[in-house]
């Protein structure tokens, strides 16, 4: 996978028990599949932020 296509991937992240996912950015089976192994889900809007460098061969 090249950098572009990983950062472009949907955001999620778990705070304090609750696993967080970014609506629209997962099949629904996801979050359905969460929810059925007993994990508080939310589907919300997230912004990383997210910056990348991606060394090629010897240099930046």
């Amino acid at each position: 996978m090249n950098l572009q296509r990983a950062v472009d991937l949907p955001n999620f992240g778990s705070f304090f028990g609750t696993t967080v996912l970014e609506a629209g950015g997962f099949p629904l089976a996801t979050p359905t599949g969460l929810r059925a192994l007993g994990h508080p889900v939310v589907e919300t809007e997230l912004s990383s932020g997210v910056h990348a460098i991606q060394r090629q061969g010897s240099g930046w």
